[in-house]
């Protein structure tokens, strides 16, 4: 999800009904202020959708309220890298929220220097993929 040029993910869990705001920024704004009502909406549409297809957890996922999980690298200052934060929790997330490590050290040098390999890496991923029609540019240009 993006708002404000803030990319944060929601994560829902259909076997166990929960609802999950993955968000990088550790700023503690009021929720529904922050947020819009938009992880709300989403669930919403899903719900919808379910309905449509006769899922049977749909009633759940109708009553699930989102959930704003805590995590040790969330950041206070770095507000340019939430898409990085976003690729590497959506590479480590396997919906349990207990004990949940991405790798990721607290907000500092060490943190800077882990996304500074994670930006290298994914850049290197996007621009060497196959589905790029410039990748024959870009390889020349490298090697």
């Amino acid at each position: 999800m993006t708002i404000a040029e803030h990319h944060y993910l929601l994560w829902f869990n259909i076997k166990k009904p929960s609802f999950e705001v993955i968000d990088s920024s550790a700023l503690q704004p009021d929720f529904d202020a922050k947020y819009q009502q938009i992880p709300q909406n989403i669930r919403d549409f899903l719900v919808r959708y379910m309905v449509l297809k006769n899922h049977s957890k749909a009633k759940d996922i109708a009553s699930l309220v989102p959930v704003r999980l805590e995590m040790k690298w969330r950041t206070e200052h770095n507000h340019i890298d939430c898409g990085l934060f976003v690729m590497r929790q959506m590479e480590h997330y396997q919906g349990v929220s207990k004990n949940w490590d991405c790798g990721l050290a607290v907000e500092g040098k060490v943190q800077d220097q882990q996304l500074d390999v994670l930006r290298t890496r994914y850049a290197r991923q996007i621009l060497l993929h196959e589905c790029n029609k410039q990748k024959h540019h870009v390889e020349f240009q490298i090697f």
